[in-house]
């Protein structure tokens, strides 16, 4: 609908302007679009273990986690901010990789195998809208030498830890920290860990809903749990995502909780964060199942974005890489961004 040059009441819905009207739409009568949505960035690859895959790293830290769903919590227990979409309106999203495990044989990490950062922003200009952090990278297991701590990120990796030659304590990292408030961090890595090896010795990365817990410092400890993810109904059922992973060990293990990958011991590899979780990978540990293996964390699980908004609009994708899917929910429309970076509206 559009309106000449006149100056009357012009009444839309139950919205009335006055004034002198040219070559306007209905558009500027429209009301704010709220558009409920969960964000996870990119979860973090395990930490690695030193040459000939002597030495526990550290789990990998959760993506951060951001959600205006049905009053459900966010990561760390903060709050996520509200999307007004504009109909219309080009916005760019960015779904985030999961972070690359740390390769093993003493390199250590690099800063690229934290999780990516998913985004929403204006497609021009590039203002950032709603970001989430990718989760931290886990520590590096050395052979005898300081371990590294964890990342930090969307949540923290776990930091890792020494294997020594000789009885007694031995060189840990720390965990690192969650940047923005949307996760946790993770846990040190265990200073119980000897060279009897009976106890998980890396630490394990934070969740969206909580650190990885810790038990005892002598090598009878326990290594306790992930951090542990958060559960979201926005696609019509419950999901748990965002989980830290498991710090390597020899004899025993950090576990998987809500996708995140298991830690590496003497019997088994790392595991990978699961795609579209945001949770972390594991961390590696001391392996003697294989001379090839070289010691290198487990991949972190890719991150997700999802938009649930009311039927009768709908998303239209301009330009770009982006993998989706939308459907039906009770009332509403759920479209699910679960790769790629591209252009798209809402109509």
């Amino acid at each position: 609908m559009s309106f000449g040059n006149n100056t009357s009441s012009i009444t839309y819905g139950n919205l009335t302007a006055a004034g002198t009207f040219g070559n306007l739409t209905t558009e500027i009568f429209q009301r704010p679009f709220i558009v409920s949505y969960l964000m996870i960035g990119g979860g973090g690859g395990g930490g690695s273990a030193s040459t000939n895959n002597v030495g526990f790293g550290g789990g990998g830290g959760a993506g951060g986690y951001k959600t205006t769903w049905n009053n459900e919590p966010s990561g760390g227990g903060a709050t996520a901010p509200a999307f007004n979409a504009a109909l219309g309106t080009n916005y760019r999203i960015r779904v985030g990789a999961g972070g690359t495990g740390v390769s093993g044989g003493g390199g250590g990490y690099s800063a690229n195998q934290g999780g990516p950062t998913s985004i929403l922003e204006g497609a021009s200009p590039h203002n950032n809208i709603i970001s989430v952090l990718g989760g931290g990278y886990g520590g590096f297991g050395s052979n005898g030498t300081a371990a590294t701590s964890g990342g930090s990120g969307g949540s923290g990796g776990g930091g890792g830890c020494a294997n020594g030659t000789s009885g007694g304590l031995h060189p840990y990292g720390l965990g690192g920290a969650s940047t923005n408030g949307f996760g946790y961090e993770g846990t040190n890595g265990n200073i119980g860990g000897n060279s009897t090896l009976t106890s998980i010795c890396g630490g394990n990365g934070g969740g969206a809903g909580g650190t990885g817990t810790r038990t005892g410092t002598t090598v009878a400890s326990t290594p306790g749990g992930n951090g542990i993810g958060l559960a979201s109904t926005i696609t019509g059922a419950s999901v748990d995502r965002a989980g830290g992973g498991g710090g390597g060990g020899y004899y025993s293990r950090g576990g998987s909780v809500a996708g995140s990958g298991i830690g590496g011991y003497n019997f088994g590899l790392p595991g990978n964060g699961t795609a579209n979780t945001g949770s972390g990978g594991g961390g590696a540990g001391y392996y003697s199942g294989s001379a090839s293996v070289t010691g290198e964390g487990g991949n972190g699980g890719s991150g997700i974005m999802v938009f649930r908004y009311p039927q009768g609009y709908s998303i239209t994708i301009i330009s770009g890489s982006l993998v989706h899917s939308t459907s039906q929910v009770e009332n509403d429309n759920v479209t699910i961004f679960t790769a790629g970076d591209g252009i798209l509206k809402f109509n």
